[in-house]
């Protein structure tokens, strides 16, 4: 049988359009989701506020953060902003969870609003400072801001801002202030690019400046704001707020991940550190300063977190604690998985540990009284796992195949492990969905 050339060609053609379609449509699959919970912070009791960034592929006068805090106890779900109010900026948590803060616009008029839920006050200034605002932080008092604002061309200040008051003052002139902290004194805790390094210091109401490092890669207060955790020519170093003593933790760290933010964890009282280089583990008091405990072994890729009782760290397959806040302790095996496991955390009572193996929908509870190890299986995958303040529930980041639905959706679930029970907070069948498609 004989075939011309001109049908030849017109049925390669045909088949490289099939082809084309079939891979276009795979990557194209990939390029979008319907965002229901594009990020989140934990808060007191439970609650837990939440981020709904709408309109993200409009034209940016469309766009805007939508806030949400859903309380456990009275199973309510609470829409924070006012009526036409517009949010380009992410908001901010104070250090005990119970203040958000956040920026706003109204009919072009700026607006700072802080809300404290426990004490349901809400505190709403408006400013006309000649600039837009860039960088919040609250501090340890629940009053106060901190406000880095663009002044022009790299021209950035920032700004103390008391609620109470109704005060606002400028502290310090910078060009671009990557992170904004309160310390518990008071000051402000900044990070300011100049010149291709990064300045990290301190600046206080009196507009006292101290410098504490010319050039940073990293800097993390600790939960109490008594002490800075900094990395210096790859150095990783710890400042004390109330003498300005520098210490150095560890010479030529080489974190046990790729990201030093990630080899390091604080406890949530803020007496503990963990460091977690390729090579050993170190547990330091922060009060004093002192190394708890130092155990030396080969710890590349190995995952960890810290509670205010224990130190736990994975390493492949094998899960392995420390109970540091007792001396003389040695580091245990607590269990070992079927696969690599990845540490998510632990309950308030530390008796049940989370975590993760190779199946993206799956998580496992270990707990520590029976030694049993449970699997649940759920129909999303699961991006991440945040605890309340109770001992038998945790919130999960999930990405969802909706049936019906052309891209994935990215919601939040609250689930109580004990009763097996799944509660939806943020999920598709409640939204319209086409406000919140974006990019990933």
């Amino acid at each position: 049988m004989l075939i011309s050339k001109s049908f030849k060609k017109t049925i390669n053609i045909i088949a490289f359009l099939i082809i084309f379609t079939i891979l276009y449509t795979g990557t194209a699959a990939g390029q979008y989701i319907y965002d229901l919970c594009y990020d989140y912070y934990p808060l007191s009791k439970g609650r837990i506020l939440f981020l709904r960034y709408r309109n993200p592929l409009l034209d940016p006068v469309l766009k805007t953060f939508e806030l949400y805090i859903f309380d456990p106890e009275k199973s309510t779900l609470t829409f924070i902003p006012r009526y036409g109010e517009k949010i380009y900026l992410k908001p901010v948590v104070s250090p005990d969870r119970t203040t958000i803060c956040y920026h706003s616009l109204i009919e072009g008029r700026d607006y700072l609003v802080t809300k404290n839920i426990e004490l349901g006050r809400n505190i709403r200034l408006s400013f006309d400072t000649g600039g837009y605002f860039l960088k919040l932080a609250v501090a340890f008092n629940d009053d106060t801001v901190a406000a880095a604002i663009k002044r022009g061309e790299n021209k950035q200040a920032i700004y103390y801002i008391s609620n109470s008051k109704g005060l606002l003052k400028r502290l310090l002139n910078g060009k671009d202030f990557l992170k904004l902290d309160f310390l518990k004194d008071g000051s402000i805790l900044y990070i300011d690019r100049q010149n291709g390094k990064n300045i990290l210091g301190i600046v206080n109401y009196s507009r006292e400046n101290y410098v504490i490092s010319e050039d940073i890669s990293f800097a993390s207060r600790t939960p109490e704001g008594d002490a800075v955790v900094y990395m210096e020519n790859n150095h990783l170093k710890f400042f004390r707020v109330n003498n300005r003593e520098k210490i150095t933790l560890v010479d030529s760290f080489m974190p046990s991940t790729n990201d030093v933010k990630n080899s390091i964890s604080f406890s949530s009282d803020g007496t503990a550190l963990s460091i977690v280089s390729e090579d050993a583990i170190r547990i330091i008091n922060i009060p004093s300063g002192d190394v708890f405990y130092y155990i030396s072994m080969k710890l590349k890729g190995a995952n960890h977190f810290l509670t205010n009782y224990s130190f736990y760290i994975a390493k492949d397959k094998t899960v392995f604690y420390l109970l540091y806040k007792k001396p003389g302790q040695s580091l245990l095996k607590l269990f070992d998985g079927d696969e690599k496991v990845k540490l998510l955390g632990a309950n308030p009572d530390d008796r049940y540990i989370v975590y993760k193996q190779e199946d993206p929908k799956s998580v496992y509870i270990y707990d520590k009284k029976t030694g049993k190890i449970d699997r649940r299986s759920f129909n999303f995958k699961i991006e991440g796992v945040s605890f309340l303040t109770t001992k038998n529930s945790f919130y999960i980041v999930a990405l969802n195949r909706v049936k019906g639905i052309d891209y994935p959706v990215r919601e939040l679930y609250l689930y109580d492990f004990k009763g097996a029970l799944l509660y939806p907070i943020s999920v598709s069948e409640r939204a319209k969905l086409s406000l919140y498609k974006r990019r990933p």
